[in-house]
């Protein structure tokens, strides 16, 4: 039985992310990300989850300009 879930939780992005893909014994965890100048610098969550994850992790990429025209409408 498959389940996909969305979860807001506040905190550290990674730390939490990954607290609650350990609490649901999570397959998978997707997220999203863009690296540019700032990620390379100061790191990025979504290398922290992929690094200190227990399941896999899907990382989808989007460019600057799409994260420029926000999100995308069905």
């Amino acid at each position: 039985n498959d389940t996909v879930s969305v979860v807001v939780r506040q905190g550290r992005i990674a730390a939490e992310v990954l607290a609650e893909a350990n609490a649901r014994d999570a397959d998978l965890v997707i997220v999203g990300a863009h690296f540019g100048v700032i990620e390379r610098l100061m790191g990025s969550n979504a290398i922290a989850i992929m690094r200190d994850s227990a399941c896999d992790v899907l990382v989808i990429k989007r460019s600057v300009q799409h994260l420029a025209e926000g999100p995308a409408t069905p």
